[in-house]
């Protein structure tokens, strides 16, 4: 008996089913589908620091669904951040859980794509970071984290490059109770 969703992915034969566990995705858009507005998901938006720059699109290089969210930093501080975010609907449990797929198209040596979350009541810079290597290239690759937090938190959820210039692509992120 299935119990919780279920969910198709790309698999071993073009088709895989990952079933849930009683677990509800809290972002709007997970899948960064629809009308992008200067480069940004609907639900999602720019999210940049000190002199990050970059440009920001939509691409048919998904994950899941028909489209995902790419980031190219060209330009910053090894601490400047170049990304976007976006904020959940209330947590409802006392544990969250959070992940995104990313896939990285280039990079500069020292770039790490970040995850990272804060949630309003507690805690704050959850999440996962990953410094990419030449083997990332072309390949999906997850970032994930989990959190003990209050029922009637929400969750602001950030992907960013920092440290060096990337282009990366972004798909299926998640906060999950």
């Amino acid at each position: 008996t299935l119990k919780g969703g279920a969910v198709f992915r790309p698999g071993k034969f073009n088709k895989a089913l990952q079933t849930g566990f009683y677990t509800v995705n809290l972002l709007s858009n997970p899948s960064f589908e629809g009308t992008y507005s200067s480069g940004v998901a609907p639900s999602w938006s720019a999210y940049a620091t000190g002199s990050a720059a970059g440009t920001r699109a939509t691409t048919t290089d998904a994950y899941a669904g028909s489209a995902a969210q790419n980031l190219k930093r060209t330009g910053g501080g090894s601490a400047d951040k170049w990304g976007v975010y976006t904020t959940s609907a209330a947590i409802g449990g006392t544990a969250a859980a959070m992940q995104v797929r990313y896939k990285v198209l280039s990079y500069s040596a020292g770039a790490i794509v970040r995850m990272y979350a804060d949630f309003t009541g507690g805690p704050y810079g959850e999440g996962a970071s990953h410094t990419i290597v030449s083997a990332d290239i072309g390949e999906w690759q997850v970032l994930w984290d989990t959190a003990t937090v209050g029922s009637t938190d929400t969750c602001t959820f950030y992907v960013w490059i920092e440290g060096a210039n990337a282009s990366i692509v972004i798909d299926a992120a998640q906060v999950e109770n």
